[in-house]
């Protein structure tokens, strides 16, 4: 088994930003990047002013939800609930797992509310990108997201030569 990080490479959610997670802590540390970065640990987002990290786990078994110091992973025993408030403006999340305290986030997610106006090509995929908590309650209920993820992610990776 691969040593778990003491602070992990996320992907943003923008294609030229990064974020350097610190587990201990659940700080994130913005970064611009050249260009699109392929391989992170996992994703993450401001949701307000708390951060909201979904990342695999070094021997890639699984994968972890991670808000401040909370963490929950998800296996399937987490339930995470999205909601799509004044018509798509805003975003909730809420998050419980038998034995730890229940966590809400809440995302303006503006793109998925205007773009459909505008943009007749947008679609369920687009607006999965759009709003990131949306795409985090995807990944908690279903076992197919959570292998596609593993597959794509890479607990080590990033780009550490920006340190």
């Amino acid at each position: 088994m691969t040593d778990r990080l003491p602070r992990i490479w996320l992907n943003g959610d923008r294609y030229n930003q990064v974020y350097l997670y610190d587990l201990a802590t659940g700080h994130a540390k913005r970064f611009r990047t050249a260009g699109f970065v392929k391989t992170t640990a996992g994703a993450g987002c401001f949701a307000g002013r708390r951060f909201a990290a979904v990342y695999v786990e070094p021997d890639r078994a699984s994968v972890t939800l991670q808000v401040g110091k909370s963490v929950f992973p998800l296996d399937g025993a987490t339930r995470a609930t999205s909601q799509v408030r004044a018509g798509g403006l805003f975003s909730t999340l809420r998050v419980e797992r038998e034995g730890q305290k229940p966590v809400s986030l809440r995302q303006r997610t503006v793109a998925r509310a205007l773009l459909p106006i505008i943009d007749p090509t947008y679609d369920a995929l687009d607006e999965m990108m759009d709003d990131f908590l949306a795409g985090i309650a995807e990944t908690a209920g279903s076992q197919e997201a959570r292998e596609q993820y593993l597959k794509v992610k890479d607990h080590a990776a990033g780009p550490w030569e920006l340190l």
